[in-house]
């Protein structure tokens, strides 16, 4: 889309704006603009709002450390404070993007996910690539056996990995509350996972970790030479389950919202006979919400920024 001079007058004016004052002052043609951008738009929108927050994050780190050490750290109290104001306006602007979107409606009608991961999915996934939910856990890199190998190209989406990664996280911050769906999912596998895992079912992948990793601390060495995978590894095959099925309930919405019409059934659930079929929450019966949008948007993205691990463990 070429952007107007209306609208570059607009994006002038936004520049000098608080955060507090952005969506207050947003012209008409501009907010128009949001919600009509493309695709690719959104998912930079997405890229630039986790960079701008590990910009916080570096800089608030260094004048942590500049303290510590007895130094000044005036001008990186500052730059944190920019990075962060700076997060605040892209999330506005995700936000009203998203507001317009019934498909990101229904994602934020669950507790744990807000406008920037909504955003992350919706802008990078194409209902009209694929027929099945697989294809987004593949697409995802949550299909068994996806992994970096060196010197070979990858055929997953690290962002998108990383963006699930970051789901799955906001699933556990919101585990304790009954009313989050993939929350209590998570949790209640998770029980599940461990179980199994003291009755030592996973005896092989503990077995594959060990051969495929370098182990060095003792007691993780113990735990895999019994049979048993980590307190690690069954969080993380937890936090993987919640999420593949939320991928498989958004390709369930975006099917009908592009289609018009219900996806086939899921092929273990039409021919060999399954009956555990987990249907998309907040779905029916659809309905208008006070504000006159189709689903109540309660949840928010969980803030992350100070999150230890990685989309790889």
């Amino acid at each position: 889309m070429i952007m107007t001079k209306p609208l570059k007058d607009a994006a002038e004016k936004m520049s000098s704006l608080k955060a507090s004052e952005f969506l207050e002052r947003l012209t008409k043609d501009m907010k128009s603009y949001i919600v009509t951008m493309s695709k690719v738009e959104a998912q930079q929108l997405v890229h630039l709002y986790y960079s701008m927050q590990g910009e916080r994050i570096a800089n608030a780190n260094r004048s942590r450390q500049l303290e510590e050490e007895g130094h000044s750290h005036t001008i990186f109290d500052a730059l944190a404070s920019i990075s962060a104001h700076s997060e605040h306006l892209v999330k506005q602007a995700l936000l009203h993007y998203t507001n317009n979107n019934e498909v990101c409606q229904w994602m934020r009608s669950n507790l744990g996910i807000g406008p920037v991961i909504s955003a992350g999915f919706i802008s990078a996934l194409d209902i009209t690539k694929t027929a099945t939910a697989g294809g987004f856990h593949r697409y995802c890199g949550l299909v068994e056996g996806q992994k970096r190998k060196k010197g070979q190209k990858l055929d997953y989406n690290p962002d998108m990995k990383r963006l699930c990664w970051l789901l799955g996280k906001s699933f556990v911050f919101v585990s304790k509350n009954p009313k989050a769906y993939y929350g209590n999912l998570y949790r209640e596998r998770k029980e599940w996972e461990t179980l199994n895992n003291q009755n030592l079912k996973y005896a092989d992948k503990a077995k594959e970790v060990l051969e495929n990793f370098k182990i060095t601390d003792e007691a993780t060495l113990a735990m895999l030479n019994s049979g048993m995978l980590t307190k690690q590894h069954i969080d993380a095959r937890a936090r993987r389950y919640a999420v593949k099925l939320f991928l498989s309930h958004l390709h369930h919405v975006m099917y009908v919202e592009h289609y018009q019409k219900e996806p086939p059934l899921p092929y273990a659930i039409a021919h060999l006979d399954h009956v555990h079929y987990l249907k998309v929450p907040n779905r029916e019966p659809p309905r208008a919400t006070p504000n006159g949008f189709k689903y109540d948007m309660v949840g928010d993205d969980v803030d992350l920024s100070n999150i230890e691990g990685n989309e790889d463990e």
